[in-house]
């Protein structure tokens, strides 16, 4: 299971914006889109956490 971040960053709630925040890191180019996987479960770390956001990303 994946560890809380270091630094501060928001604690993302189960639902809509789990799925909002992967299509938009996913679609956008600017966020790491079709970088592959590790940069862009990276920029979104950096960002945001959830317990299942590593797993979340790679599905």
């Amino acid at each position: 299971q994946q560890q809380p971040p270091l630094t501060s960053v928001p604690f993302v709630p189960e639902g809509r914006i789990r799925v909002d925040i992967l299509k938009i890191y996913h679609d956008t180019p600017g966020n790491g889109a079709h970088f592959g996987r590790d940069k862009t479960t990276r920029k979104i770390q950096e960002r945001y956490y959830w317990p299942t956001m590593i797993a979340d990303i790679r599905n």
